[in-house]
């Protein structure tokens, strides 16, 4: 079966692409899996504790992080059970950019579909624009 991969990040820029996804995955009767990066949590020092941070904080806050998340998912996923496609959740920790690209490995992935916003100085006064993205993996 084939895999449409939706990463979001909880903006409402990044589920435009829901839609679009939503529908390539039912022309194709694909799944829809949809993924958010939990980043590592950075903690500000004030120079006082020389940057440490004890190991149960450190797992509080990443539990905090994946647990809004995942509820984030499920609600989207609510959101799309009308719309007649299996819908799956993964939510892993990494770096935004690494998760996608690992995820997309990991569940032989055969479209990514996400929304991007195009960087102001590429764009000159288009500055602010949005694009959609979807690209097969190899």
């Amino acid at each position: 079966m084939s895999i449409v991969l939706v990463p979001l990040d909880g903006s409402k820029l990044g589920e435009l692409a829901l839609p679009w996804a939503a529908s390539l995955a039912r022309h194709q009767n694909a799944s829809l899996v949809l993924a958010q990066a939990v980043p590592w949590p950075v903690i500000p020092s004030d120079g006082m504790m020389g940057g440490y941070v004890p190991p149960d904080v450190y797992e509080d806050l990443q539990s905090a992080q994946r647990e809004g998340a995942t509820t984030y998912l499920e609600r989207i996923r609510a959101e799309l059970s009308s719309q007649a496609v299996n819908v799956e959740l993964v939510v892993q920790e990494g770096a935004p950019g690494t998760v996608i690209l690992n995820l997309a490995d990991e569940l032989a992935v055969d479209t990514i579909v996400m929304a991007t916003v195009v960087a102001a100085a590429s764009l000159g006064p288009c500055s602010g624009v949005w694009r959609l993205r979807s690209c097969r993996t190899p």
